[in-house]
This record gives structure tokens, sequence and C-alpha cells, in this order.
């Protein structure tokens, strides 16, 4: 069986901390920005994952948003 040069975890950790550190300058950055990919398949493919990630990201944060919206309906019914 043939070995892939790069260990696919370690790129798959550099490509995730990438993403999370949000710093990234680069226009043609496959990761923030998988509207440059050229291949037609591989950019929907792309797009699927990045959407998928945002509407993850949420739905893991519904909770939260629902509690601060219910405080603040509340402070707001105590000022008014």
């Amino acid at each position: 069986m043939r070995r892939a040069k790069t260990n696919n975890t370690a790129v798959a950790k550099r490509n995730l901390n990438h993403a999370l550190a949000n710093v990234c300058q680069d226009p043609d950055c496959e990761i923030h920005h998988p509207s440059v990919i050229e291949d037609s398949a591989e950019r929907r493919t792309a797009m699927a994952w990045y959407f998928a990630g945002a509407v993850a990201a949420l739905e893991a944060n519904k909770i939260h948003n629902d509690k601060a919206l219910a405080n603040l309906a509340e402070a707001i019914k105590e000022v008014g």
C-alpha cells in the first residue's frame, strides 16, 4: 500500500485552524473564498460544506440566542 507524502490529519487540522483564526488576508484562499475554486464540481462541493458549516453554527448557538432574546425582552419590559 502506498502512503501519501503528507498526513491527512495534519492537513485537516491546519485547515481547521486557518478557518477558525479568521485572520486570512489571501483573496485566493479557497477556505474563506470557495468561489475562487475553478473546477465547478469542487466549487459547488466547497460551497455546500461552507453553508453547512454556517447552518451548523447557527443551530449550535440557537439556545444561547433564544435565551439572550428572552433576557432582552424582559429588560425592555422592566424599562417600559
